[in-house]
């Protein structure tokens, strides 16, 4: 479980063997969702990542993440997914551990267009019960045309903006949520409140 979510480092019953392609690409924007939402909402989350192993093999082929945010019973976070352990030019021997570098083995990483997709589906969903939803989601579709002079970046499902230089900030220019506004002042004017990081 990530660190962003326990405090811990260097718990031996917390840590497996992971390629970085695993951990970044796989894991860790579903970490960042379920981080984001508890830091932004103080609501909380059922969360569990459980290693699965083949037989006796000393590397785990992946591991299987699921969360559900407890308030309002999955309605913004619920997902159940496998995250390969998996490396572009690496080749894992995951009985022995060994691996070595090898051009033919080319990763494709679906886990975070299925982080998009999850969103998709989910404020879909949230929109066909609820008819506000609707409302909040049209007017999020008609700020997300961007200009030069746009630079605070906002989450409309969080109701969070970010500004350059955050942490986040990056991450938000490709997110399904984003709406941008010309200054802080029209962000909290919406309704927005700044991120902590």
């Amino acid at each position: 479980i990530a660190y962003q979510l326990t405090g811990e480092n260097a718990n031996n019953k917390n840590l497996i063997t992971g390629t970085r392609s695993f951990n970044v690409d796989g894991m860790l924007p579903y970490e960042e969702m379920v981080g984001d939402y508890v830091r932004e909402t103080g609501n909380h989350v059922l969360y569990r990542v459980t290693p699965v192993f083949d037989g006796d093999d000393l590397v785990a082929k992946g591991v299987q993440m699921e969360a559900m945010s407890v308030e309002d019973k999955g309605e913004d976070i619920k997902f159940n997914v496998f995250v390969y352990n998996v490396q572009d030019g690496v080749k894992i021997d995951y009985e022995t551990g060994d691996s070595e570098a090898d051009s033919s083995v080319q990763v494709t990483t679906e886990n975070s267009k299925a982080s998009q997709k999850y969103h998709t589906n989910q404020n879909s969903s949230n929109n066909s019960k609820n008819n506000s939803s609707n409302k909040n989601t049209t007017a999020a579709k008609t700020n997300t045309k961007t200009t030069a002079s746009q630079k605070i970046r906002g989450n409309s499902r969080s109701k969070v903006y970010h500004c350059p230089g955050q942490r986040d900030y990056d991450r938000m220019g490709t997110s399904k949520y984003l709406v941008t506004f010309k200054s802080e002042k029209e962000a909290k004017a919406a309704g927005y409140h700044k991120a902590q990081r």
